[in-house]
């Protein structure tokens, strides 16, 4: 682009003609220094981002909240030629701050321009270090950049779009499932009878007289009929538990706002999910996660298939840290909908703030397909099923909002804070 006219560039080669033609000596310096300081100019900034290279590096790509993450950016002089000035601009995310500097509060969403400016000798490079610290989840996107530079009067300038993305992916916080007020002992494998929860219909152990309370899907009719008695089959344990994660995105009711949510309801969801699927990874169960939450990635529900590898975990945790509170979907036509697939005896935890008659009867429904529904309720209101005998409920919000005060828990703040250098150039 050029910042010096093209009307003062033909003034001034009027000015060396009409020297020229006069023998005015005062006019031809004059023009001829300015027409050669225009093509200098001119051919410097030709060359001015020729073999200038950007790189942008991450020390981690995946981290926790309260993690920091190092961010590299380095710009590179290939050349003989020295490079009077230079300007890097670089598009942070929003969410993610520098952690030696104070927490401000951002209008805008999405990112921000960090911009750093430097000169360059002939073969040299420069390196600015970002500390960033990880203060909330989610998927946080670095990039695009842009180098520009020009020549050393500044006449014109040279501008190079970077197009490179780089990502860092927050996982959700986790805690012990005590510390939220569950227990760790087979929270959601036991009636409150004390009787065997997870049973697997396809291995029959025996037989038995009916007893008031049998359920009548638990009859062997042949049996029955034989022996002219009322029997029913007892099964034997499952070998291999089967549990789904089922997140509600839903914060509120349709009463308290249709379009609405609640941040810390749904963050309270997100990190109780993600604390069940590291207990459930370390007992070696198979799991999986299905949310009406709308991926940003896929624009579709979040679903994870029940799996025991050793990178179930780290995929469930990558969806857990993507959920929005945007869906499609009630939680109860949901959950029939996704579960309809799922093995026989399998457990299926709801983690919600919120519940209506259409969930209640999906739950309900699942109960009675065979399927072992159970409930973490994360609001400080008291769940409508909390006197419901076929399910089991976990009353936690009481629990996580003793740990928001006593910030062992506190959505998108950090729980330690570390000295760091400020982000400061690198001569190389």
């Amino acid at each position: 682009m050029l910042t010096l006219t093209g009307g003062w560039v033909a003034t001034f080669s009027l000015l060396l003609i009409i020297g020229l033609a006069t023998g005015q000596g005062l006019l031809v310096g004059l023009g001829a220094l300015i027409i050669l300081t225009y093509l200098v100019a001119y051919g410097w900034n030709r060359v001015s981002l020729a073999r200038v290279t950007f790189e942008r590096s991450l020390s981690e790509t995946r981290a926790f909240v309260g993690d920091n993450v190092t961010v590299n950016l380095r710009v590179t002089n290939r050349k003989a030629i020295p490079m009077p000035w230079v300007t890097l601009e670089d598009q942070f995310p929003s969410g993610l701050e520098e952690a030696d500097k104070p927490r401000t509060i951002r209008v805008e969403q999405g990112t921000y321009t960090t911009t750093r400016s430097t000169s360059l000798a002939r073969y040299e490079r420069v390196t600015w270090h970002f500390t960033m610290e990880c203060r909330k989840r989610g998927l946080y996107r670095f990039g695009p950049a842009s180098v520009t530079s020009g020549d050393v009067f500044g006449f014109f300038f040279s501008e190079r779009l970077e197009p490179k993305w780089d990502h860092v992916i927050v996982y959700p916080q986790t805690l012990p499932l005590p510390a939220l007020g569950i227990p760790a002992r087979r929270p959601f494998g036991e009636q409150r009878g004390g009787q065997p929860y997870h049973e697997d219909p396809s291995r029959l152990r025996g037989l038995r007289p009916y007893e008031a309370g049998d359920a009548l899907r638990r009859v062997d009719w042949k049996a029955t009929a034989r022996s002219q008695a009322l029997t029913v089959r007892l099964f034997s344990p499952s070998v291999s538990e089967t549990m789904i994660l089922a997140l509600n995105a839903q914060t509120l009711t349709a009463a308290e706002g249709q379009w609405g949510f609640s941040p810390l309801l749904l963050e309270r969801g997100v990190t109780a999910a993600a604390s069940i699927a590291e207990w459930a990874y370390a007992r070696k169960m198979s799991f999986g996660l299905m949310t009406n939450s709308v991926s940003p990635l896929t624009d579709e529900p979040i679903r994870v298939l029940p799996n025991r590898s050793r990178q179930q975990l780290t995929t469930v945790l990558e969806n857990l840290a993507v959920v929005t509170p945007l869906g499609r979907q009630a939680m109860g036509q949901f959950l029939l909908e996704q579960t309809r697939r799922l093995p026989v005896g399998a457990t299926i935890v709801l983690v919600t703030s919120v519940i209506d008659e259409e969930t209640i009867d999906a739950l309900h429904t699942l109960r009675r397909a065979g399927a072992k529904p159970s409930v973490v309720w994360t609001s400080e209101t008291p769940s409508p099923l909390l006197s419901d005998p076929d399910i089991i409920v976990h009353e936690i919000g009481h629990q996580m909002a003793q740990l928001e005060h006593e910030a062992v828990f506190r959505p998108g703040v950090t729980r330690r804070v570390e000295h760091v250098v400020p982000a400061q150039a690198v001569m190389e």
